[in-house]
């Protein structure tokens, strides 16, 4: 209700820049060790006054919902929450497989933050990539193995 009150009358959108760590979060910091880091929950808590300016360690959890509003007002969330309805569905539809249990085990592990959208968006999908990369290696590991 805050955000809503003040968004974006005295504190303008933010025009999907919450969104830009998506961009660079896949890449491990192993190849870039200077990764830029994501300040996301810091940044807009302290934007729109629920942190203190000089606060650079706390946290304060940006909801999808939130987010979805604070970067594009009311069709923010109109759009945002029907792509993610429709994505969830795909999901779901893809890794629902009856008879291949590790598939179903996959899905689940993949889709795990989907369900539980209290941090921002990049900070709960943005390593999805690569831990699809990682259980598809780890899948055709277990295969190999079985077939030995």
């Amino acid at each position: 209700a805050y955000v809503i009150s003040v968004s974006p009358s005295r504190i303008d959108y933010e025009y999907g820049s919450t969104y830009t760590p998506l961009f660079t979060k896949w890449i491990p910091r192993a190849i870039w060790p200077d990764k830029p880091e994501e300040k996301t929950p810091n940044d807009w808590a302290k934007k729109y006054g629920l942190l203190d300016p000089y606060n650079y360690t706390t946290a304060y959890n940006l909801p999808w919902f939130t987010e979805y509003y604070v970067n594009f007002g009311f069709w923010g969330i109109v759009i945002g929450m029907t792509f993610m309805g429709i994505l969830i569905k795909f999901l779901t539809i893809l890794f629902s497989n009856e008879n291949r249990p590790l598939i179903f085990l996959m899905g689940i592990s993949l889709t795990f933050y989907f369900y539980s959208p209290e941090s921002n968006f990049s900070l709960m999908i943005g390593n999805l990539f690569l831990n699809f990369i990682v259980l598809t290696a780890y899948l055709y590991f277990i295969s190999y193995l079985k077939k030995r």
